[in-house]
């Protein structure tokens, strides 16, 4: 049985079992994304969500971000069939580092900002729809193409105004 506290301590012996665990299953996953597996997607998830679910129960609220920001690039992958690129392959792989580390630190991961990790993953998500054919967005003022707003958004606003 887990013993928490408000601090968020863990029992040792089920910390410890969450750190070898969800390292091994997230090493083995980045060995494939590093090997170019595309037919590992599924497996990749499955050690992402294992992560995620694990850190949910012991509070580790920014492992299980994280983790869940991961899932979701995974899940569009493997549903829409898309092979990732060099870029979004490096993105990812700066992730798992990231989240090999937090897990590496677990006691003190709540502490630990992963605001421009989860960012970047949302971009490749955004840019993964803005690439499929008749990709659209459905604004205020109607129906746009995904792609302009993607455009529009990533660009420096102080150099080029805010999204119209």
């Amino acid at each position: 049985m887990s013993t928490k506290t408000g601090s968020g301590a863990q029992d040792p012996e089920y910390l410890a079992s969450f750190v070898a665990e969800s390292k091994a299953r997230l090493s083995r996953a980045q060995n494939d994304l590093q090997a170019g597996q595309t037919e590992a997607t599924s497996r990749i998830i499955q050690a992402v969500r294992f992560t995620k679910e694990r850190a949910k129960c012991q509070s580790f609220r920014v492992i299980e971000n994280l983790a869940f920001s991961l899932e979701k690039v995974f899940v569009s992958v493997f549903r829409n069939q898309r092979t990732l690129n060099s870029a979004d392959t490096a993105i990812l792989n700066h992730s798992f580092d990231r989240l090999l580390h937090l897990i590496d630190n677990a006691q003190q991961s709540n502490e630990i900002d992963v605001s421009a990790e989860r960012a970047l993953l949302r971009m490749v998500n955004v840019l993964r729809r803005a690439s499929a054919p008749n990709a659209t967005v459905v604004t205020d003022d109607g129906v746009k193409d995904l792609r302009d707003t993607v455009l529009c958004c990533t660009k420096d606003p102080l150099l080029y105004g805010t999204c119209q």
